[in-house]
């Protein structure tokens, strides 16, 4: 079956966009609410313990920026899932439409 040069050339560059590497979010904000955690727990134990105030506050300053870091790194994640799915979409529709032009064999 012959194909249009150019509808396969379109459907060519279309996948190599695709094939760019995607960042890995999701380890980035893993790593993240981690560290939440732990400088939190850390800043209850430094407050418990009633001595150096200043690492207490530092912890907890550490606690919350990193998940507000973490929450806009999920945030940017659900972002970008739908522009994936719709790049995809659209090779799929390319790839119908050539296919349409095939025709049915007798």
């Amino acid at each position: 079956m012959a194909i249009r040069k150019s509808d396969w050339a379109r459907i060519k560059r279309e996948l190599s966009e695709i094939d760019k590497p995607v960042p890995k979010l999701e380890v980035i904000y893993s790593v993240l609410f981690g560290f939440t955690g732990s400088s939190t727990i850390s800043a209850f134990s430094f407050a418990g313990e009633g001595k150096s105030p200043a690492l207490t506050e530092l912890f907890s300053l550490l606690g919350i920026f990193s998940f507000v870091a973490a929450c806009l790194f999920v945030w940017v994640d659900h972002k970008i899932a739908p522009l994936k799915k719709s790049a995809l979409t659209g090779i799929q529709q390319d790839m119908t439409e050539v296919e349409s032009g095939f025709g049915t064999p007798h």
